[in-house]
């Protein structure tokens, strides 16, 4: 008897596993296999700016201060262009400086012309209470992804408002490019 209750398992196991099988592949359907959207992200860190106020060379509190800084930007290349389809800038400063500025960030081609622009304010801070935020521009259109691709280079400036206040402390600005693609 035993015996036969062994056999009896054999059947039943290969039907078990024959019907469990059929299940899974019946629901399955190959011609989904062009809707399947691959959308991963990547991050890329773009500008690191720091400046302390032993740097800034005048103190002349009517006159602003201005610096800039330029560098290389390759943000879509040509083998990923038709695959990108938005970029988020996102900029996070931190400002103990107890004065005001305005960044302008230009987006240049390879002739220095003037792609795209954004600007924004950081307010004054202080020692105690620093000015910290984030901000994020969102580029998704096809137009605005078309001058992202064609700018080689981001020329960021600062400019320090005039202003009575204590000449020190420090702003910082970092920021990051994240990519969404769509393969």
């Amino acid at each position: 008897m035993k015996n036969l209750k062994d056999l009896l398992k054999i059947p039943l196991l290969t039907i078990s596993i024959f019907f469990i099988s059929v299940s899974c592949v019946k629901d399955v359907d190959l011609d989904q296999i062009e809707e399947i959207k691959l959308q991963p992200k990547a991050v890329v860190d773009l500008i690191n700016f720091e400046l302390n106020a032993d740097l800034i060379p005048t103190l002349d509190l009517g006159n602003p201060f201005t610096t800039e800084e330029i560098i290389p930007f390759n943000v879509i290349t040509d083998d990923l262009e038709e695959s990108v389809v938005g970029i988020d800038l996102g900029f996070e400063y931190y400002n103990s400086l107890p004065r005001t500025f305005n960044v302008e960030i230009n987006f240049l081609d390879d002739r220095n012309r003037v792609k795209q622009t954004r600007k924004f304010e950081i307010p004054p801070g202080s020692k105690n209470f620093p000015a910290d935020n984030q901000l994020i521009f969102s580029f998704t259109t096809a137009k605005e992804l078309e001058l992202l691709s064609e700018s080689t280079q981001v020329k960021a400036k600062f400019t320090m408002q005039p202003g009575p206040g204590a000449t020190e402390g420090e702003i910082k600005l970092l920021s990051t490019a994240t990519y969404q693609f769509e393969f």
